[in-house]
Parts: structure tokens; sequence; C-alpha cells
């Protein structure tokens, strides 16, 4: 039975839908991702079929497709429409199923104003963006969640359910096959398991990825279509001071709550490696995405930081970085539960994913994203410092969205 309580949290997560629902949906014309891939994409499905166009050369994303189809099937099955409307609209609910199965972990572990922590992550500017725009990154989320909430419960059927949102999660974003030595790992370490069950259920976690991707290797010859082949494997130092620069960012608010273990002799090295980085490995702060760059909100502040004066640029991005390993490092010594443990699994590996990947964007980050805010926030005691991060977030992210929808670049039909 939902408690009174409960029940606003729940219409209040409807109203806030609702309202950015409405605004997406009246918003005339197409943002540039919108514009130049998804939305031709899905026009090129609706015309000629969805699998013709997967495997055609007009399959303009770089992303799996899973997406498109659980778009596609309610216009064919349904015969809607198609409309950008209806695009943003899938996205929303895709959004809002997201929030809820994050709600659902953590009241599992019954964690104290965890709809604090909810309403951060949505109000996260790079959540809240292809929430109601027709951007595919929510998608993965939602799938890598479901994973999460799969191996968490004590339901028979865990791995297999586990093995097949991780299938969602890598055909919405191929970028998630790094989670799976994560799963496999927390498989092995936290569960009481004879050699024999530990292969079945790494089997039950495995094959579906492997049989349901097999398809998209043989045509496409892996998982990012030939057009796209430019998304390639590399690495250069820069990305550690990009990701951890970002991720202290992200950290603030667990490290004002524990700011005197942050003041001590410990935080110098930290606060000194940053320095290191910013001065030898910074990135280059781009507009678009490229080698040895980064874009984002975080990186553009520091930058405007450093045309007031070059020391500024530096000393902000090493004590961002200082934030990172701080709080990264404690928190380590603060796992209390397997909630913990597989989002510090997650934390580890999705950061040696990014660290490969050749052409890298702050929004990119999201899932990282996603595990810092609440692995972190959980850890918070203080219901002020909460409330204030979630009041920060929901106007900051608003401000951000109404910017993105209402400034910047947009493209008429």
């Amino acid at each position: 039975m939902i408690k009174c309580e409960d029940a606003y949290q729940y219409l209040l997560l409807l109203c806030i839908y609702a309202i950015f629902t409405i605004t997406a949906v009246k918003f005339d014309g197409y943002k540039i991702d919108e514009f130049t891939n998804h939305v031709p994409l899905m026009q090129a499905m609706e015309k000629d079929g969805y699998f013709a166009t997967i495997f055609s050369d007009k399959y303009e994303a770089a992303n799996t497709p899973l997406p498109y189809l659980i778009a596609y099937v309610p216009l064919k099955v349904f015969g809607i429409p198609f409309s950008i409307g209806l695009l943003r609209v899938v996205n929303a609910l895709i959004s809002l199923c997201t929030i809820l199965v994050l709600l659902n972990i953590l009241s599992l572990y019954k964690i104290r104003l965890s709809f604090l922590i909810v309403i951060t992550v949505l109000f996260y500017p790079y959540f809240l963006k292809p929430s109601f725009s027709y951007y595919m990154a929510v998608y993965g989320v939602l799938f890598y969640l479901l994973t999460i909430r799969a191996i968490l419960s004590d339901w028979k059927s865990k791995w297999i359910l586990a093995g097949l949102s991780l299938t969602g999660a890598v055909l919405s974003q191929q970028f998630y096959l790094v989670i799976i030595p994560g799963v496999l790992a927390f498989m092995y370490w936290y569960n009481n398991q004879n050699k024999r069950e530990l292969l079945i259920n790494a089997t039950l976690v495995t094959l579906p990825i492997i049989l349901f991707t097999l398809p998209l290797f043989f045509f496409w010859g892996g998982l990012t279509h030939s057009d796209y082949s430019f998304h390639k494997i590399s690495f250069d130092v820069t990305k550690v001071t990009s990701i951890l620069v970002i991720a202290g960012g992200l950290f603030i608010p667990y490290v004002l709550f524990n700011y005197k273990d942050y003041l001590s002799k410990k935080s110098i090295i930290y606060v000194l490696m940053g320095f290191v980085f910013m001065e030898w490995f910074a990135p280059v702060f781009a507009a678009m995405g490229a080698f040895g760059a980064i874009t984002g909100y975080t990186w553009h502040a520091v930058e405007i930081l450093g045309k007031i004066h070059p020391l500024l640029k530096t000393t902000s991005g090493a004590i961002l970085f200082s934030f990172c390993l701080f709080s990264f490092f404690d928190l380590l010594k603060k796992i209390d539960d397997r909630l913990d443990f597989i989002f510090i699994l997650s934390l580890i590996f999705f950061l040696g994913g990014f660290l490969i990947n050749e052409v890298l964007m702050e929004r990119h980050l999201l899932p990282l994203a996603v595990i810092v805010l609440v692995l972190s926030l959980r850890k918070i005691s203080s219901s002020v410092l909460l409330f204030l991060t979630a009041i920060f977030y929901l106007l900051f992210g608003s401000s951000y969205f109404w910017y993105y929808l209402y400034v910047h670049d947009t493209f008429k039909h």
C-alpha cells in the first residue's frame, strides 16, 4: 500500500513530467541531433521498415538500434502518425520509467530522503535534456538500472533478467559492454555459489547479449554502423583530467558534508596531483567533441575562470580533480551493502570505458554521473544539504534546458 507521503512524491513527479513534456511537445523545431540523425532515421524506418533501415546506409546514428524500435512499434501497431512530438513523449516515458526504477532501487535499502536524490538526478542537465528531446542517452541508463535492480533482488530468475536488461543497455548504446565485467565480478565476489552455479549464471547473463548482438556484428562488422566507424577506441592522458574534473563537480555536496576529512594532509596530495594534471595534461575546451578535447558546462565554467586569469582555471580544475580523488577513496572505505558494491564496480568500469573513448563529451558521461550522484548523496545524512543540492540542480537543470530549447540552435521542419 502506498503511503500518503509516497503518493505526494509520485504526484509531484508526474506534474514535473507533464510540464516538461507539454513544453517539449509544443516546441516548434528540431534540435541539432534530432534534425541531423534521429528524426531522419525514424522517417526512413517509417517509409522503408525497421530492419531494412538498420541494415542500409540510411542508418544515420552512432548508437545501437533498440531505442528506435521502442518508438517504431507504437507507430506501426497502433497506426499513430509520425511526429516529433510523439518521439519526445516516448523519451519522456522512458525517462519516467528510469526515475521510477531508481526510486525503487533506493527504496530497497530504505535510503533516507531518497526522493531528493531522485530529483537531483532528474534535473542533472544531461539527464533532463535527453528526457524531453529525441536523444538516446536515457535508454541505456534505464536498462542499466534494470540490470542493477535484477541482480540486487532475490528473484529465482534474477540472472537471466539481468542478462536481458544488460542486453537492452548494449542494444541502446554499445558503450554498456564495459559493464559486463563489473556484473560478473559482482556475481563472483558477492554471491556464495559453487563453480557450476557461477558458470551457469554467468552464461545466463552473457548469452542473451551474444545472441542479440550477433546480427549487428554480422551486418555492421561490429556494434557501430560502418558509416560511424570514426567512433574509435583510443587513449590519451587528457581524458583522465577531463573525467575527474567533471566528476569532482558532481562530488561537491559529498565533499562539503565531509569537509573536515577533506581538509587533511592526505588531500594535499590530491590537490598537487590536480595541479600536475591541469598544468600538463589539461584538455582543450571545445564546442564539439574531438581527440584531446572536452565539451560541457563544467569545463566551460573552468574556461571562463581562465579568461579572468589563467591561474583561476588551473586552481579550480585542480580542486575539482582533488574532490574526485578524495570522494572516490573515501567511498571505498564506506561500502556498506550490495548497492554500494555494484555501484563502485560500475564506477570503475565506466571510468575505464570512457578513458578509451576517442571522442569524449560531458553529456556522454551520463551513466557515470548518475552513479556518482546516487553513490555520494546516499552517504549524506544532512537533510539541509540534500535539500539545497536538489534545489540547485532543479534551478540549474531547468535553466539549462530552457537555454537548450529556446536559445541554442534550432532547425525548422
